[in-house]
């Protein structure tokens, strides 16, 4: 009889099979989906499984399904950065800043060395148009990811925004050179 941690297992290597794209990639996504859910049937509070699903959602847009996922997941595990840093970045999606930087803010304060907080709060930052703050953030998310291609566009593109066209120039150049057969 199936468990828990057998469907997760199985969900989270649908899900990562699913991220090295191709034509399968739906539906890779679609059966780690059942997977999680599967597991979410036999342990309603598995946090891993309901933030996992979560980022799913979030891949998909559907922000409401999302968040109620990583509400569920934090409820069991409030001190899960991974969790507190992916509900930010769809608080960003919806344009509900403030709740956002509360969860980086929290995340921060658990683990000021995961990168990824400081890449979502950046696009978040973009989106409000404070650029500045967006590049400093970037930044800072290149310090540990320094070939991220999605980073350097940010930084570029919020460059642009301030008039820094040298600046912007040279960045986009480098994301050019990691990724040459298009950004």
């Amino acid at each position: 009889r199936p468990s828990y941690q057998s469907h997760l297992n199985r969900a989270l290597l649908y899900r990562e099979a699913s991220k090295q794209g191709g034509p399968d990639a739906r539906a890779l996504a679609d059966q780690a989906f059942d997977q999680f859910t599967e597991a979410l049937r036999l342990n309603p509070k598995g946090d891993v499984a309901l933030s996992r699903r979560g980022n799913l959602y979030f891949s998909r847009g559907q922000y409401e399904l999302a968040l109620g996922d990583y509400d569920k997941a934090l409820a069991v595990n409030p001190d899960e950065v991974w969790t507190l840093d992916n509900r930010g970045a769809v608080h960003g999606a919806r344009g509900e800043a403030d709740l956002a930087y509360a969860d980086f803010a929290r995340a921060l304060q658990l683990d000021p060395t995961h990168a990824g907080i400081y890449k979502n709060r950046a696009k978040t930052l973009f989106g409000e148009k404070r650029f500045e703050d967006a590049i400093v953030d970037g930044r800072k998310f290149l310090m540990f990811e320094p070939n991220d291609t999605e980073a350097l566009n940010l930084v570029a593109n919020s460059q642009l925004q301030l008039g820094q066209y040298e600046a912007s120039i040279a960045t986009l150049d480098q994301a050019i050179r990691l990724s040459p057969k298009g950004l």
